[in-house]
């Protein structure tokens, strides 16, 4: 009767276990199932995120039973790729933003110096108006070569056709003084008065007039 009983226990506790083994049989069954479709699903994501993928050169392929490893690999290198994608554009913005600034500058420069140029060319413009002060002056120089050249008896002009209006003053001042005031000509007189009068426009018009614009006149 006691090995009876005992055979009875011994009966329970190999079917309590058979029944655990049961259990777990089928929960790893059921894992099992839920685990090809999870790789099933992945497969569908990693389809249709191809695209995306391709970008990034990614081509991945889901083999053998490590499928996790799998993944985060391929989230690293996706990773990295857009880090250094988004540091050379950062570095691309950069140089945008720098080659803006010196286009910038550059054209304010040109507009300034487009202007400079358009003021200098009226300017020259005015000064070599028929009745301004070069074509006057010029004149002037063709009036005393044309004396010299009468007067003196070697035939050669001292003056020149690009001397400075002060250096003609001055040369006709001194020639000037060589005469007596009986024999300086009214001609010569009133010429040397027009000269002087235009060198003092021109000196006065080189200084500059930073916050005032005068009407050059002769």
């Amino acid at each position: 009767m006691r090995s009876i009983q005992v055979e009875l226990e011994e009966d329970k506790t190999t079917l309590s276990q058979l029944r655990r083994c049961s259990d777990i049989s089928n929960e790893i069954s059921m894992l099992e199932r839920q685990k090809e479709g999870d790789v099933e699903g992945l497969k569908d994501t990693i389809s249709d995120n191809s695209f995306l993928l391709q970008k990034f050169d990614a081509y991945p392929t889901l083999r053998g039973d490590n499928y996790v490893n799998t993944i985060e690999t391929l989230a690293d290198n996706v990773r990295i790729k857009h880090e250094n994608t988004r540091e050379e554009s950062d570095r691309a913005s950069e140089e945008l933003a720098q080659l803006q600034q010196t286009i910038g500058e550059k054209s304010a420069l040109l507009s300034h110096n487009k202007r400079s140029l358009e003021t200098l060319k009226a300017r020259e413009a005015a000064l070599c108006a028929d009745d301004r002060g070069v074509q006057k002056i010029r004149r002037v120089i063709n009036a005393v070569r044309n004396f010299e050249h009468q007067q003196l008896d070697t035939g050669v002009t001292v003056v020149q056709n690009d001397m400075e209006p002060q250096k003609l003053l001055e040369h006709l001042t001194e020639r000037i003084g060589e005469y007596s005031a009986e024999d300086t000509p009214e001609s010569i007189a009133r010429t040397m008065k027009k000269l002087k009068k235009m060198v003092s426009r021109l000196e006065f018009k080189r200084q500059p007039k930073p916050h005032v614009r005068r009407k050059h006149t002769f």
